[in-house]
């Protein structure tokens, strides 16, 4: 039966838009204990039937957070997801609250902010050397780039960054040939099909900075009351970021436009993600992935 599972997400994998085995098995959080709560991250993986999986995890970050995350607290999320996406006959706009989870289970929010403005330059000041924040629910999350979970290095392909909630991945801002994506690249919703006819979401350095959209069907209580679908500009009673020295690493803060920056690597060797190889993800699960990725690759090759 199981047998028969994973030869069914293999071939899905293989012929749609869905994430690939070799995706899913980057869904890990690092052996960190967060400062503020004390407390270690998780996010687990299940498949719960050949239409959906299930992402659970308790929202803790798995790098440093700082003093503005002081009131973080540790969460409940578990949602499930089609292991196949459906593009719907019209995007659909984003839900309050979280939109998408990243690959270390920190949850990504909607960019917007009550008011239908640029939710990134409201808070740009509460926001974490890592480009993180959290709520008056103590809930942590991202909704800028993650800029501490993945590297940058010029010229090479993007990291996968996440799920949106309609289960097609997000991914870094480079594309699969190492270009730098641009605004111009993008539909309303911030994705686009690779040269693979995959489609996917791309983190960029201006609003909405994630996902604009769902291009695909929501997952079931992700398509609720539509709160804002155009951006308003200029946003009545936005005050401008305060000038800032910018952390030592490859995010700067642009006082101008309150919008982050990024400055790529030249080599994978020296670039500053805080992520490494001990994770979460237990011993069978990564010998599974490996089993997984040895099949996929052989099936590919007699097709």
């Amino acid at each position: 039966m199981y047998l028969g599972r994973f030869l069914f997400f293999v071939l899905i994998a293989e012929l749609g838009s869905c994430l690939t085995l070799l995706e899913l098995a980057q869904f890990k959080s690092r052996v960190y204990t967060e400062s503020n709560t004390g407390v270690q991250g998780f996010v687990r993986l299940s498949d719960t039937n050949l239409s959906t999986y299930e992402i659970q995890s308790n929202g803790i970050p798995d790098h440093k957070t700082g003093k503005a995350a002081s009131k973080i607290e540790a969460q409940t999320y578990s949602i499930k997801l089609p292991t196949t996406p459906v593009f719907a006959s019209a995007t659909t706009c984003l839900p309050d609250g979280p939109i998408g989870m990243a690959i270390n289970g920190v949850p990504i929010f909607n960019p917007y902010s009550h008011d239908c403005c640029d939710k990134g330059k409201k808070r740009l000041d509460n926001l974490d050397e890592c480009w993180g924040l959290v709520d008056d629910l103590g809930r942590y999350h991202y909704m800028m780039t993650p800029a501490c979970l993945f590297k940058l290095t010029c010229n090479n392909p993007s990291q996968l960054i996440g799920v949106a909630f309609d289960g097609f991945p997000i991914y870094g801002p480079n594309d699969e040939t190492g270009r730098r994506i641009t605004k111009a690249d993008l539909d309303a919703c911030n994705g686009r099909y690779n040269r693979y006819r995959k489609y996917r979401y791309h983190i960029t350095t201006e609003f909405p900075y994630t996902i604009g959209c769902f291009r695909g069907v929501p997952a079931p209580g992700y398509a609720g009351t539509c709160l804002c679908s155009n951006l308003t500009e200029p946003c009545p009673n936005q005050q401008p970021p305060n000038p800032s020295t910018p952390p030592a690493s490859r995010k700067r803060r642009s006082v101008d436009t309150g919008i982050t920056s990024l400055t790529c690597c030249a080599s994978a060797n020296n670039c500053d993600h805080l992520y490494n190889d001990k994770s979460s993800a237990n011993t069978a699960r990564t010998t599974l992935s490996f089993l997984l990725f040895t099949f996929t690759t052989a099936l590919t090759l007699m097709l």
